[in-house]
């Protein structure tokens, strides 16, 4: 595979985990609006802030592939 072609297709990976981070935190903003959570919402807010900093650190890890 050339440089190129490496580049692109880590570019788009990239891409592609910024978009899920900003849904993550797009979830996580609505959640933060209410007023009381019932243990499930909880449940879900630790799950996607899990998400939200795996893909974030999935940036991290593939922007310094990109940069080798």
């Amino acid at each position: 595979m050339d440089r190129s072609s490496r580049h692109a297709k880590v570019s788009a990976k990239i891409e592609a985990l910024r978009r899920r981070h900003a849904e993550y935190e797009e979830q996580l903003r609505a959640y933060a609006k209410r007023n009381f959570l019932s243990e499930a919402e909880q449940s879900e807010v630790r799950r996607l802030k899990r998400l939200k900093l795996f893909a974030k650190d999935e940036i991290q890890r593939y922007t310094k592939i990109g940069n080798a």
